[in-house]
């Protein structure tokens, strides 16, 4: 009678091994089907990259494409003094830093910001033509015209080889019905950038282009 309680224990304890056998042998199937799953995935190759978009109204575009400013407005805090007071310790007297904060505040619209801090920038640094630069944009913005040709031409003084003044000074041109010079700073900036999409697709549609909306 013993014999046989051990004899049926000992069954049960094998059946229980090998049911527990079993389930971990499935665990390790269910990882591995994740492991591989998870290497497909990753190596599987993306989409292809798409070309951004350009505006094709002169007016609407003033720079280039969708300029590297309206990539910088991610990260706010949503309190722009905040966000000066922080960026600016240790480097209130830093001009590269009061142009990088102008980049993020007219990325985000808040031209205000912006203007104050380019404005800062060229008077710490009197040939920082990006600084100037940025300051026509803003100008552009607000329909101040005659300071934001001021303030291209800045940037064209101390850096005769950027290509984005030479189409901003084009779409002001433009936009005051001077289709000649228009056509002369893009072409301009085509030379000194043979590759600069955008210059060719203004220079290409001015032409047939009679009208302009005013934002």
């Amino acid at each position: 009678m013993t014999g046989n309680r051990n004899g049926g224990n000992a069954a049960r304890a094998l059946r229980a091994i090998i049911a527990a056998g079993r389930k971990r042998l499935l665990g390790y199937a269910v990882a591995a089907a994740v492991v591989v799953g998870a290497v497909v995935l990753i190596n599987r190759p993306g989409p292809k990259p798409q070309r951004p978009v350009m505006d094709v109204d002169p007016q609407v575009a003033t720079h280039q494409g969708r300029h590297a400013h309206e990539k910088l407005g991610a990260a706010c805090l949503c309190d722009p003094e905040a966000e000066i007071r922080q960026a600016l310790q240790d480097r209130a007297d830093f001009a590269e830093t009061h142009r990088a904060l102008g980049d993020r505040f007219y990325a985000r619209g808040q031209y205000d910001y912006a203007l104050g801090r380019y404005q800062r920038a060229v008077e710490l640094d009197k040939t920082n033509a990006r600084a100037y630069y940025g300051m026509g944009l803003v100008y552009t913005k607000l329909g101040k015209y005659t300071e934001a040709e001021r303030a291209v031409r800045e940037a064209t003084e101390f850096a005769p080889e950027m290509v984005e003044p030479q189409i901003s000074l084009g779409v002001l041109a433009y936009r005051a019905g001077d289709f000649d010079n228009a056509r002369r700073y893009w072409e301009t900036a085509l030379k000194l950038d043979g590759k600069n999409d955008y210059a060719k697709l203004l220079l290409g549609r001015l032409p047939s282009v009679q009208h302009f909306q005013v934002p």
